[in-house]
């Protein structure tokens, strides 16, 4: 039986109907499967399907096409010998054209004219389709997939689509808002972490490009679109009410959008009894990462004196992370008086692990006056190579932040006494003091020396 190829290439006139035949196909089926594809697909494997059956199809017609050519500008004879492969006498001249057909070789001739003449056939389809194949590697297996029934595929494509590191994102961003309507309550809530994920990304974008790094127009104008349609409805979601880890994603996308309207249905949280744990840690991340001090360092303040001691440490390092910025650096802000007298006053009877966290936000904060409490810690803690754990705040997209330093707790005082000793006569004293002490350890009174060295050096210095 002959293959489709040597029956089709047995006679120009079926090369002329075969390819003719093959083109308007092609033609014909390639928008159809496109807007298919881009609309209404939902299965990604299925599209893979139709999209290697097409490329095989034109394979196949730019073939039968390259055929055509070759045989119309080929000498005589060349489709008989290297195609049909007719059997040729080369001693016989009775066949001089056949002779010449089969003794040149044309095989990179007829190759080159196959790669043109697909690459034609490729180039046709992108005009035709409006560039599908390059639609299709950006956003096609994502854009099919939410609209499958896979819930835990489409989670994890909700994921997936934030890390994205470029203009996709726009586009992504629309594919995560349809989901917003979801039916299934798992990719809604999936739906609305993402949103929050890619609102965090372009602020922070948004905030180097303002120091002078480069970056896409398109970034501005993604938040601005966030800003106008994804807010209200996480307003509104806000306002009527959400619970569980739904709730914890609307809080931590309402706080990477930075809206002040947020804040009313926060502080209506905090102050609520019907408000979860998670709720209440959810939202005192979001203070830490809106860094607002006017509506945050209040709320915060409320938590220093809580039962519950894992609200009180994350209240520190959300305070922490509003005077510091972030970056573990000095406040040069001036500190709320109210929160630094809670904190102070609190200091020596709160319990040991609150205690180390408390440490790190003062050594942030440099209260100049705080010398004495930290005098009474260095001196009461027993044993007295007691050391603090290192603690860090999980977030679900970025890596953990450090909250508490892991290190020996008399070494966590004396770094905080180490940021208030410069022009403090009273933590001068005592330094110079311990730092004859035999009870104390060596390091330790190394490490004042070395204090009281750095501070008569900058007393020198000026």
């Amino acid at each position: 039986m002959k293959s489709p190829i040597l029956w089709i290439a047995a006679t120009r006139g079926r090369l002329v109907m075969g390819t003719l035949a093959g083109l308007t196909g092609l033609a014909g089926v390639a928008y159809p499967v496109a807007n298919y594809v881009r609309s209404s697909s939902s299965s990604p494997t299925f599209d893979l399907l139709l999209i290697t059956a097409w490329m095989f199809v034109a394979l196949f017609v730019g073939y039968v096409s390259a055929l055509l050519v070759g045989d119309l500008l080929f000498p005589a004879g060349w489709r008989e010998v290297s195609i049909l492969g007719r059997q040729v006498d080369v001693t016989n001249d009775d066949h001089a054209h056949l002779v010449d057909a089969a003794t040149r070789d044309r095989t990179f001739a007829f190759s080159s004219i196959w790669v043109v003449v697909v690459l034609i056939i490729v180039s046709s389809t992108y005009f035709a389709t409006n560039n599908f194949f390059g639609w299709y590697a950006r956003y096609g297996y994502a854009s099919s997939t939410l609209r499958g029934e896979n819930t835990e595929r489409k989670v994890i494509i909700l994921e997936e689509m934030t890390r994205a590191l470029d203009d996709r994102l726009v586009t992504y961003a629309q594919l995560m808002t349809e989901q917003l309507d979801s039916s299934d309550p798992l990719v809604v809530t999936q739906a609305i972490w993402s949103l929050g994920e890619v609102s965090r990304r372009m602020v922070r974008s948004i905030q180097m490009m303002n120091q002078g790094k480069k970056g896409g127009q398109w970034v501005n104008g993604l938040y601005e679109s966030l800003q106008r349609e994804v807010l209200p409805r996480f307003l509104k979601l806000q306002a009527t009410g959400v619970q569980g880890v739904r709730s914890e994603a609307l809080i931590y996308a309402l706080a990477s959008l930075k809206s002040e309207d947020a804040f009313t249905g926060f502080k209506a949280k905090f102050k609520s009894k019907d408000t979860t744990k998670v709720e209440l840690l959810a939202i005192i991340k979001a203070l830490a990462f809106m860094r607002d001090q006017g509506n945050g360092v209040p709320m915060l303040r409320s938590k220093i004196l809580d039962e519950d001691d894992e609200i009180v440490r994350m209240s520190l390092w959300a305070l922490g992370e509003i005077y510091g910025f972030g970056s573990g650096d000095y406040s040069e802000d001036t500190v709320d008086t109210g929160t630094l007298d809670i904190l102070i006053r609190s200091l020596p009877t709160m319990a040991f692990n609150r205690q180390c966290v408390a440490l790190d936000l003062l050594q942030r904060l440099r209260p100049g006056h705080v010398g004495p409490q930290l005098f009474k810690l260095f001196d009461s803690v027993e044993p007295s190579d007691k050391s603090c754990e290192r603690r860090e705040v999980k977030l679900k997209f970025q890596a953990p932040e450090l909250m508490s330093k892991g290190e020996e707790f008399r070494q966590k005082v004396l770094k905080t006494l180490a940021t208030i000793a410069d022009g403090n006569h009273e933590v001068i004293v005592w330094m110079r003091r311990r730092s004859k002490d035999s009870t104390v350890a060596s390091g330790l009174r190394a490490d004042m020396e070395h204090i009281l060295q750095v501070v008569n050096e900058r007393r020198a210095a000026q």
